[in-house]
């Protein structure tokens, strides 16, 4: 007997909403206040720069739902649209198989490419903020460079193994930290650390 999973998609549930949506509000709040309280003045295109940040917000949200997947589907949940995946000949019950991982890829990369796009439009947001703004940029670069480097552990991996998943190890994440610190006064090597398959594409088509 097939075990029940219930698809509990809503609007945001793939594109972005709870804890990351109230941090990417905070991240925003926080930068604005920097440029508030040092006379920074606000860029012409606002409207790009807010809906960037959006983009972070909805990058990072994406990213833990894919990651988490499997994790999900063995306590019964699934947080992808059912509509895609019965595009994709599949039904929230069929992904507890590994076996249904060839027919799922797919449609699995195509999130993991809007992830990657939403990462990328949050690094034109990171990078949109002033230099001088050091801890800013670096609280905001931190989640997507972690996020990035859960993208291509997810694309090598097997996403319907459930009995595996996808982490990004602490010392992992203490050399992004240190890397990131390190590259921070060097302008070229500081824009090469965010890397993408070419799939990505942010707004005004720019990584940094």
């Amino acid at each position: 007997m097939v075990p029940s999973v219930t698809s509990e998609t809503t609007p945001d549930a793939v594109d972005g909403a709870g804890d990351q949506h109230q941090h990417r509000e905070q991240l925003i709040a926080r930068t604005e206040g920097h440029r508030d309280a040092h006379g920074y003045q606000r860029p012409q295109h606002q409207e790009q720069l807010l809906a960037n940040g959006i983009r972070f917000g909805k990058g990072l949200q994406l990213v833990n739902v894919l990651r988490d997947l499997p994790a999900d589907l063995k306590k019964g949940r699934c947080y992808l649209p059912s509509d895609k995946l019965e595009k994709a000949g599949l039904i929230p019950e069929f992904l507890l198989s590994p076996a249904n991982e060839v027919k799922f890829r797919p449609l699995f990369h195509e999130y993991l490419d809007r992830a990657e796009a939403h990462l990328a439009a949050g690094w034109v947001y990171t990078n949109s903020q002033p230099w001088r703004c050091a801890r800013v940029r670096l609280a905001c670069a931190w989640p997507i460079l972690i996020g990035l480097k859960t993208i291509e552990r997810l694309r090598a991996g097997n996403v319907l193994d459930l009995q595996q998943g996808v982490k990004i190890s602490r010392a992992e994440v203490r050399g992004i930290l240190l890397r990131s610190t390190l590259a921070y006064p060097l302008p070229e090597v500081w824009r090469k650390l965010f890397f993408t398959t070419g799939k990505a594409v942010a707004s005004e088509g720019k990584l940094a």
